[in-house]
């Protein structure tokens, strides 16, 4: 007998406590026996969830919250296609229940087997930065982008001058240059990195929302001066991620160049920035750029604080195969920052663009 898992929008179990999180099972399904199991290992607070898969073809659960250790051992796994889904664990008191893709997960007391019928992973390259599903995805943005740094006149402060777009490309190149230095080993990338990486990213990335903000992020204004769209692959901003009854949702809207799953559509770096990163009953999400600027404000060299907010320890601390989250996240966000970062100053040398001055 066997059980299908595909995914049904809204299919959450309301429970007191419900962790969501996209997880990639190992290539190499069921894990051998010989290799050190693979974990992926969440803490909150006071609670620490960990993640073990097993050779025997399924996965065990310990979730361990004040005195208390639950455990769950799931039924047989198998794949159709990609090893990637949606896993929710929800637990309340002595009720232990599993989702992947929005269907439950029996324990290992059934014997049928588990299909996570997920779709092949694709392999699509990225359309042409002029093309019409660009336009239309990027529209929101580039136009602000144009708005903000193409064409309203800038004039200088008191006591200062405009900088040239010669001055602000030697800019840009020499912290994409920096970025890239340090992200040219994965392994290489720690805590320490962290704190010369998130200084560059808010330099170049960060945005508020106010007509009134100190910050004018680099790589934004030059895309701007050249109408730029910035596009990348995303699933859409309505997906069961962004859920709102979730006790604590962690998600990753994981971006690419190239479309690796159907569900994903075209829209623009700023719209990714701005989805969810840690959703929490009756508070206000952490979205990818407050990651950026908590980090930069809080643990660089930009600034240390007194304080840190609680959900960058919560990234911190939850970690796969050994390797905190926040470094997989950092490090994403900065080589598509990278590639775009490239783009904006390849295309400078073939474009010719007026400074906006009074």
């Amino acid at each position: 007998m066997y059980t299908k898992g595909i995914y049904k929008l809204g299919t959450i179990i309301m429970m007191k406590q419900v962790y969501t999180s996209l997880i990639k099972f190992p290539e190499c399904w069921p894990v051998k026996s010989n290799q050190e199991h693979d974990k992926f290992v969440h803490k909150q607070k006071d609670l620490v969830l960990i993640l073990t898969f097993c050779n025997e073809g399924n996965i065990h659960i310990k979730i361990i919250s004040h005195q208390t250790t639950m455990t769950y051992t799931s039924q047989v796994i198998e794949f159709s296609n990609a090893k990637r889904a949606i896993i929710s664990i929800c637990w309340e008191d002595t009720i232990f229940k599993v989702l992947i893709n929005g269907e439950e997960l029996k324990n290992s007391n059934d014997k049928s087997i588990f299909i996570i019928d997920s779709k092949p992973e694709l392999n699509i390259p990225l359309p042409s930065l002029d093309s019409t599903m660009v336009k239309e995805g990027c529209k929101k943005w580039t136009e602000w982008r144009k708005d903000k740094f193409l064409n309203k006149k800038k004039e200088p402060k008191k006591g200062r001058r405009l900088v040239s777009i010669e001055e602000e490309i030697t800019s840009l190149s020499t912290a994409i240059k920096d970025l890239n230095q340090i992200l040219q080993s994965r392994e290489l990338i720690d805590s320490n990195s962290l704190q010369s990486i998130f200084p560059i990213l808010r330099s170049l990335l960060f945005w508020t929302n106010g007509k009134k903000s100190n910050y004018n992020p680099l790589l934004y204004r030059l895309a701007g001066k050249l109408s730029l769209s910035l596009p990348i692959y995303a699933f859409p901003n309505d997906h069961p991620f962004n859920n709102n009854n979730h006790h604590l949702l962690l998600t990753y809207n994981h971006a690419s160049l190239t479309k690796q799953f159907p569900s994903q559509v075209i829209m623009d770096f700023q719209e990714w920035l701005s989805s969810n990163l840690i959703i929490e009953r009756d508070d206000t999400p952490f979205i990818l750029k407050d990651l950026i600027i908590e980090g930069a404000n809080t643990r660089s060299y930009g600034h240390f604080d007194e304080d840190v907010p609680i959900k960058l320890d919560i990234l911190n601390d939850s970690q796969f195969k050994n390797f905190p989250i926040i470094l997989s996240i950092i490090g994403h966000v900065s080589e598509i920052t990278i590639y775009y970062g490239n783009i904006i100053i390849s295309r400078y040398k073939n474009t010719k663009i007026p400074n906006k001055s009074a």
